[in-house]
């Protein structure tokens, strides 16, 4: 007779493996924070975590993948629906979640976009924020077509291409300034332009 799965014994497994995996994060952040990245080994993290080499790469294919989980996560929170206001107004709130996560954590940030060319996985999850920050975008624009705060006949999809692009190159400038660039009053102009422009049917 086939014995019945022990769900309580499996809840507590997946349970530990959880809290093993975000101990690996934790531990592989604070180090990145603390040592820089390219400094910090899988060897560190997995002392500093009290489990075994071979326990970090159950839960992470390289050393990459703990700073591209960073970014994702990151993301998740970034991409939050912004207030109601004037279209310039919501649409840099959803840009302020983006240069709110690169402020908050410079070093990484960096790291990561120097990681991006060389890692698909980091191209996949940077095309996937950029297509979620796009959606967002392109909803605040059929809102404002709609409220007449843009010139006739423009197309949100494409008004939503040029935001994400702007907004990409602005993360772009900032990195190529080592941080000196300052990134919050380059987002705002920036988009206050765009709006003035878009709304003159420029």
């Amino acid at each position: 007779m086939n014995a019945k799965p022990d769900a309580a014994g499996d809840g507590l497994r997946a349970r530990k493996k959880r809290e093993v995996r975000e101990r690996l994060y934790s531990e592989a952040l604070t180090l990145f924070r603390r040592d820089g990245y390219d400094a910090v080994s899988v060897n560190a993290i997995c002392e500093a975590s009290g489990v075994a080499k071979g326990t970090f790469f159950n839960h992470f294919p390289t050393k990459d993948h703990v700073l591209l989980e960073w970014y994702q996560r990151l993301n998740a929170a970034a991409n939050a629906a912004p207030a109601p206001g004037r279209l310039a107004q919501r649409l840099i709130a959803l840009a302020s979640g983006f240069f709110d996560v690169t402020l908050a954590d410079p070093d990484l940030w960096r790291a990561k976009q120097q990681r991006a060319a060389l890692n698909a996985d980091f191209r996949k999850a940077e095309l996937a924020s950029d297509a979620e920050t796009r959606a967002l975008a392109a909803k605040l624009f059929t809102d404002a077509s709609a409220d007449r705060a843009l010139a006739g006949g423009l197309d949100a999809e494409a008004c939503a291409d040029l935001f994400v692009a702007m907004l990409s190159g602005t993360v772009h400038d900032w990195v190529l300034s080592d941080g000196a660039m300052d990134f919050r009053h380059a987002v705002t102009r920036r988009t206050e332009n765009l709006c003035a422009a878009l709304a003159a049917g420029v």
